[in-house]
């Protein structure tokens, strides 16, 4: 898979989460067309101090969907919240524009339980690029 500009923002963007994050690890991962595949291993997040933590977003204590729920710190959601607003400011600053929407509202995950399933996500993960020419989306003039 070649990397579009937008693609290699995607990457380098997706590649400095541990430096926000540090309770989470990267695993295999894949920067696609329209979407990216990634694995990621998640610890304990450490616990919350007065110093600010250094994200791309400050998604924590905020209230995205309902007056009861509140971003966790260090959580999955508050990362890939994080990683799409650092990605879309950037790409926004070269586009000079605010639309169309980079992602979609959310985002697709699961718990890996074993090392075969992880063993068979990272290979899928992998080997996805060269499925990209059956995808619905695919455009041979990209």
């Amino acid at each position: 898979m070649l990397l579009s500009q937008f693609g290699k923002i995607a990457q380098k963007c997706w590649q400095s989460i541990p430096e926000h994050f540090p309770n989470i690890e990267l695993d295999q991962f894949t920067i696609m067309p329209n979407h990216l595949h990634g694995i990621v291993l998640l610890s304990e997040p450490p616990p919350v101090t007065d110093v600010r933590e250094r994200h791309a977003s400050p998604l924590h204590n905020q209230q995205p969907y309902h007056d009861d729920y509140k971003v966790k710190s260090g959580s999955l959601i508050a990362m890939i919240g994080s990683y799409k607003s650092v990605v879309t400011r950037q790409i926004n600053l070269i586009r000079e524009t605010k639309s169309p929407p980079i992602w979609h509202r959310s985002f697709h995950d699961r718990i890996i339980r074993n090392d075969v399933e992880l063993n068979k996500l990272r290979e899928y993960t992998l080997y996805n690029p060269s499925l990209w020419a059956r995808d619905r989306y695919y455009n041979e003039a990209d």
